[in-house]
């Protein structure tokens, strides 16, 4: 189960890092639309919207929403989903 979380986790932050946010989010949304986000990763998908949000990239908003609608899944803990997590916009 780690290999694939950390693939995607690594070439998240990677796309950051080189400026390329569009594909980090749409990145981030494959990982959130899988139903495989896990408490370990609730963290880094929070930091690729605010990352994105930053920047302006159109597709936060259909991200965040995701996340939130993973996050409110009733086998997720919400409280762990939103603690620091903004509305973009």
């Amino acid at each position: 189960m780690n290999g694939p979380q950390v693939g995607t986790r690594q070439r998240t932050l990677a796309l950051i890092a080189a400026g390329r946010h569009d594909e980090a989010a749409g990145t981030t949304l494959e990982a959130i639309s899988s139903g495989r986000l896990v408490p370990s990763t609730y963290r880094r998908a929070r930091e690729v919207i605010q990352a994105v949000a930053e920047c302006g990239v159109p597709a936060v908003a259909e991200l965040a929403e995701s996340y939130r609608e993973a996050c409110s899944d009733g086998d997720r803990p919400a409280a762990a989903c939103v603690t620091g997590m903004r509305r973009p916009g």
